[in-house]
């Protein structure tokens, strides 16, 4: 565990800094076709299981911004450990 604390901490901040990041830009009108390509995994998946379009009400909005938190946070472990094998690649080398 101890190993992996680095990756879930910055996992942790990246999801929380880019789910927050989304939120807030959401209604940007210069904005809206990038948070559209953001958010397409989620967006289709609460519309898939709620089978409207908007989803269902509160329900659906909660969900879709934890499925958006989720999506960032596998980015950012992804990230974390992309950084970690670079870095290792410089001190082996």
């Amino acid at each position: 565990m101890r190993k992996f604390r680095f990756h879930f901490l910055f996992a942790l901040t990246t999801g929380v800094l880019l789910a927050l990041m989304t939120w807030l830009l959401r209604s940007s009108a210069v904005l809206t076709d990038v948070f559209d390509f953001i958010v397409f995994i989620p967006r289709i998946t609460v519309m898939w299981i709620f089978r409207t379009p908007h989803g269902a009400g509160s329900t659906g909005e909660i969900l879709f911004w934890a499925l958006v938190f989720g999506q960032a946070f596998i980015f950012g472990f992804g990230l974390s450990l992309l950084f970690r094998r670079l870095s290792y690649d410089d001190t082996v080398a």
